[in-house]
């Protein structure tokens, strides 16, 4: 008995892939189906990596586009764009942690401000409000 399903990859005995993987609940899962496993040949005795033949198409979900597949490399240059994606995505997310923890201590401060002043700004509005009607009452 065999079973095969659309999406997921099937991996022989010998052969060399390289693999993304997430645990689950069912234990490890390749990740992202077919995009997450790579064919590795050897060319003039150079380890080639390739991403597994699919009829799938390849989305940038950043910018909403098709995008051509990637192109087979050797495993060093590989192994090198997987680091500095993740180097990237690291980078972008501390980027995210500090505008957010920037924005929270700008908030907080308007409000420490506020409350540290809070005579003066009453005085402030009740100088505005007395100031708009005398405006509207002798126009």
């Amino acid at each position: 008995m065999v079973q095969s399903t659309i999406g997921i990859r099937a991996f022989h005995e010998g052969d060399e892939n390289v693999v993304f993987i997430k645990n689950t609940a069912v234990g490890p899962t390749v990740l992202y189906f077919d995009q997450g496993a790579y064919d590795v040949t050897e060319d003039h005795d150079e380890k080639i990596v390739a991403p597994v033949a699919t009829g799938a198409i390849h989305v940038d979900t950043q910018r909403g586009a098709i995008v051509e597949p990637e192109q087979p490399r050797a495993l060093r240059d590989f192994a090198r764009d997987v680091h500095d994606s993740i180097e990237r995505t690291r980078a972008n997310k501390m980027a995210l942690v500090r505008d957010h923890q920037r924005q929270k201590q700008q908030e907080s401060s308007l409000v420490e401000t506020l409350s540290k002043y809070k005579l003066l700004v009453a005085l402030a509005l009740i100088g505005t409000l007395l100031a708009t009607s005398h405006f509207f009452r002798h126009r």
